[in-house]
């Protein structure tokens, strides 16, 4: 009934529609984002492999997902995983093999959980999205320190986003080691539950094409370290 009778009624009501903000808020994916000119401390709370140094049972590993985007900038958020290893078969390939231009080709990039420290001295965990293909240098420069050091947990990465366009420019910066922070003392989120889609190959079309369920919220045009739609860190010198 929409009608609240006495102060007790409209109590109650006001704290059920607390708890419904709080619980919608508790589903939603915090994604890391820059603006121009921002400089940002992230520590990563995920290592990349399991036999790594400081590997957490906890927290799992960072991956790397190859992902195809319907083409369009309005239709980030319709993405899904590339389904042609697992079923040999995939309709963003076979969009992707009609017209190689269209923007249907997949895309790698690693998803990992860090956590930022801003200019102000607050701290959040969110999930980092970036780039893992030719063009994508923070997440090859993670990879290879990891391959190097055999840890990336160990450390604050400073990182300064110049660019709000197309043009967009991140310059990381590798700190020394130290232990401001345990990696063990933060929850973090699933990013295979929520940051990716597995979409069967019989359902693809609908997906693409149809009304289907949209791709995680954030997702690609907040990509983790990014920004504006099309941003990309392919200029960033470490």
């Amino acid at each position: 009934m929409g009608v609240k009778k006495g102060l007790g009624q409209i109590q109650e009501y006001k704290e059920e529609l607390q708890r419904r903000k709080e619980a919608a808020e508790a589903g939603k994916t915090n994604w890391l984002s820059m603006v121009d000119g921002e400089e940002a401390d992230v520590w990563f709370l995920q290592e990349m492999d399991e036999r790594a140094e400081n590997y957490l049972e906890k927290n799992g590993v960072g991956l790397i997902a190859t992902e195809h985007t319907k083409p369009g900038r309005e239709n980030f958020r319709i993405k899904a995983l590339c389904s042609m290893e697992d079923e040999g078969k995939c309709v963003g390939c076979e969009e992707h093999k009609k017209d190689w231009k269209a923007g249907w080709k997949a895309k790698s990039r690693l998803y990992i959980n860090v956590l930022v420290k801003r200019a102000d001295g607050t701290t959040e965990v969110a999930v980092m999205s970036q780039s893992y293909g030719p063009k994508g240098v923070i997440a090859p420069m993670i990879v290879k320190t990891a391959l190097k050091n055999n840890t990336i947990t160990d450390r604050w990465w400073s990182i300064t986003r110049n660019g709000a366009d197309e043009s967009t420019t991140y310059t990381p910066f590798l700190n020394n080691e130290s232990k401001d922070v345990n990696p063990a003392d933060h929850e973090i989120f699933d990013i295979e539950e929520r940051c990716l889609r597995s979409i069967p190959y019989a359902e693809q079309r609908a997906f693409y094409f149809g009304t289907a369920e949209l791709s995680p919220e954030g997702s690609d045009e907040t990509e983790a370290v990014p920004a504006g739609a099309g941003a990309t860190d392919s200029n960033a010198n470490w």
